[in-house]
């Protein structure tokens, strides 16, 4: 069940399962507010496990099946939607202007969301995952259904990496993880 978000002096809360709806209420009435305190509501592609993320003016959405909104936060008006495909249970991560998206085979997204979607880099694991991401300092941790990972390193600002480039985790043999960084084309 995806955690309410806080912001804009809105509550931004998914619903979860039957009808599925994002709704964003200013948190000043008692009883039932539905028609009195919603400022605003989405029934198009809302999730029904992952969270969202509220980053300035932006409202980020992942639907369980792998499309990603972004709204304007204090409107609903919708300023982009991607389909990224895969099933997603685990809640996306937001760190500077990149949103980390896991879903349940193991892929991880790493996008641009900067004005609209740029897609950064593709990452995967060995193993299936419904855990959401965690950051600590400059670490991701992650679990999948065999492993706890660390994931440590600096990251460019800028967009080098090709957005086809794959970047894949494995348990190393001193309980570690080794990182396997592969590109379809080279860097121009």
């Amino acid at each position: 069940m995806p955690r309410p978000v806080f912001g804009h002096g809105l509550v931004f809360v998914c619903t979860g399962y039957d009808e599925p709806t994002l709704l964003a209420i200013r948190p000043t009435g008692s009883g039932d507010v539905t028609d009195s305190h919603v400022v605003w509501k989405s029934d198009d592609a809302v999730p029904l496990n992952p969270s969202p993320v509220l980053s300035d003016d932006a409202l980020f959405t992942l639907s369980d099946n792998g499309v990603v909104t972004c709204y304007e936060a204090a409107t609903g008006k919708v300023r982009w939607k991607k389909r990224v495909g895969g099933n997603y249970s685990a809640s996306p991560l937001l760190a500077g202007q990149k949103l980390y998206m896991l879903n349940e085979s193991g892929t991880t997204l790493v996008a641009n969301i900067g004005g609209s979607y740029k897609l950064l880099s593709r990452n995967l694991l060995d193993g299936r995952t419904l855990s959401s991401l965690s950051a600590a300092g400059q670490s991701l941790l992650l679990r999948t259904d065999s492993h706890l990972l660390r994931i440590e390193g600096t990251v460019a600002d800028d967009d080098t990496q090709p957005p086809d480039s794959q970047t894949a985790a494995e348990p190393a043999d001193d309980g570690g993880i080794r990182i396997r960084g592969t590109s379809k084309k080279p860097n121009p």
